[in-house]
């Protein structure tokens, strides 16, 4: 199901940017403000409902794993929308090209890791947003192996 919802997501705002946005750089801007829109709208649902089906009470998550190419800013702002409390975001080695930055919010226990300082390198010279990384309202966030 978590698939599914992920990848609906994904195409939504692949969609929207298509139609808002005349050139790439344009589509991406669109696609990363929209991703950033849906991540605040989903940290501000995911309050505590106390359901014995909450994700959070498990000890390992998720790994979500970014590959270099065109679809590295998607898919990094897909893993950060749908990451939960032990998750990992794991780029793999190579250069990436980001067209934003790296925002986390309102979980806990999340590691971003590349593949070793000198195989993962994140560059956010073309970045929509000012900040490289930003965390805010995360409890215990660590990143290891790459090079900002």
């Amino acid at each position: 199901m978590r698939i599914k919802e992920r990848a609906s997501i994904k195409a939504a705002v692949f969609a929207l940017g298509r139609c808002f946005g005349d050139t790439e750089r344009e589509m991406n801007l669109v696609r990363v403000m929209i991703a950033m829109m849906a991540l605040a709208l989903l940290s501000a649902c995911s309050g505590g409902g106390g359901d014995s089906d909450d994700d959070s009470s498990r000890t390992t998550g998720r790994t979500f794993v970014i590959q270099p190419g065109e679809n590295a800013t998607t898919d990094m702002v897909a893993a950060m929308i749908d990451a939960k409390p032990g998750d990992v975001i794991e780029f793999a080695a190579g250069y990436f090209e980001l067209t934003s930055g790296i925002q986390i919010s309102g979980t806990e226990d999340i590691l971003v890791k590349g593949q070793g300082m000198d195989e993962t390198v994140l560059s956010f010279k073309n970045s929509s947003s000012q900040e490289g990384f930003l965390a805010s309202t995360v409890r215990g966030i660590t990143v290891e192996d790459l090079t900002v």
